[in-house]
């Protein structure tokens, strides 16, 4: 008897042993009790177990009911209490997450900017919650989320990105917003072009200028107007005649599939000057305010409306009447020839009015009467 009941509680330790959980094992547990500071359990009716609220990942001890099964993580064994184990539930998320990582480690993700560091920003991925790293250099600083935002500002924006480096030994991912805004960048620009055509009018408003032109956000890119097709009216930079808010239109005149561009004038939505002309306004000898534009070896060219100028000829004004670009002035009509857009005019002299007192002007014949 004595000999059978050894035997029993050989085999009952036998047992006990081989269904000692291992650190890393993700086994099956009974909830047995549950608190403010975390949830109790059962293993194998040989062992128990604790999850910390810390590690029951995106539920709480409150979720939690006795009797309930449940899959957890086994961290490891109770150095003080044999038999007790730490466990998790986060790890096993955490274990979930990566593999889904790695799944999608081709695809698209959306993370958000948490802060912006000294070499790049740190982010959370949406779909798994984890924290990861895209360096600067790999941030497109163009896309629309943060174009025009100061880097101090990018915190809490959104942004996609694909994954560079994983590496889940080490806790580490790298991702590209770059090459993924640059990729989307790209498909919209072709989505545009396919829907646009040669001679189309479009609106938009003003992104930005540049010493080349301007450019208007249209259906989410930026188009060029160069500065040769923002007016017909003369000007020194693209800014002096629009700012970034202001609403423009103009006709495409440029489609490049190959280089992605687009290009559209403004000019070609308003008749040029020119070709309406009011002859008779300006026939010969009529005199008009002008603002000198333009200097040539031959003379200066004179506005005397937007888009169109006369010449002043060298010959129509001395060196002392050599006047500098900006000067307004009052010119007369010597000549025109609307068909080859030409307009001849001289000055005209300028009145010199002169205001003096009379009761000094009195004085003064008085005084040389008298010293005669």
């Amino acid at each position: 008897m004595a000999n059978k009941n050894h035997k029993l509680v050989e085999e009952i330790l036998l047992t006990r042993q081989d269904s000692r959980p291992q650190q890393g094992q993700i086994l099956q547990a009974t909830v047995l009790a549950v608190n403010t500071s975390g949830v109790f359990l059962d293993i194998n009716k040989n062992y128990e177990a604790f999850i910390t609220k810390n590690e029951l990942g995106a539920r709480n001890p409150s979720d939690y009911k006795v009797g309930e099964r449940v899959e957890v993580y086994i961290v490891e064994e109770e150095r003080k209490t044999p038999g007790v184990y730490r466990a998790s539930l986060k790890k096993i998320e955490e274990k979930a997450n990566w593999n889904k990582l790695k799944e999608l480690k081709e695809q698209n993700l959306e993370v958000l900017i948490n802060k912006m560091v000294k070499n790049g920003a740190e982010v959370t991925i949406a779909i798994t919650k984890q924290r990861a790293f895209i360096p600067l250099r790999l941030i497109d600083y163009k896309q629309e989320s943060l174009k025009g935002l100061d880097q101090t500002k990018w915190a809490g924006q959104k942004i996609p990105a694909k994954i560079l480096e994983l590496d889940e030994s080490k806790n580490k991912i790298i991702l590209d917003n770059k090459t993924v805004s640059e990729e989307q960048r790209k498909a919209k620009i072709n989505e545009v072009i396919s829907k646009l055509v040669i001679g189309q009018e479009i609106t938009g408003k003003v992104a930005r200028t540049t010493k080349f032109g301007a450019f208007i956000n249209y259906d989410g890119i930026d188009i060029l107007i160069p500065s040769s097709e923002l007016s017909w009216a003369r000007f020194s930079e693209p800014s002096d005649l629009v700012q970034p808010g202001d609403e423009i239109s103009g006709k495409v005149f440029k489609i490049d599939s190959d280089n992605q561009q687009i290009a559209i004038s403004r000019k070609q939505i308003v008749p040029d000057p020119w070709t309406v002309l009011n002859e008779e306004k300006y026939k010969v000898g009529t005199q008009h305010a002008g603002k000198i534009v333009s200097h040539a070896d031959f003379g200066f060219f004179i506005e005397v409306e937007p888009g169109v100028e006369a010449l002043l000829h060298k010959s129509n004004y001395s060196e002392k009447e050599f006047p500098e670009l900006g000067t307004k002035l009052k010119v007369e009509i010597t000549n025109l020839e609307k068909s080859k857009r030409r307009m001849g005019v001289k000055l005209v002299p300028t009145e010199i009015k002169i205001e003096c007192d009379v009761d000094v002007i009195s004085n003064t014949a008085k005084e040389l009467e008298h010293a005669k």
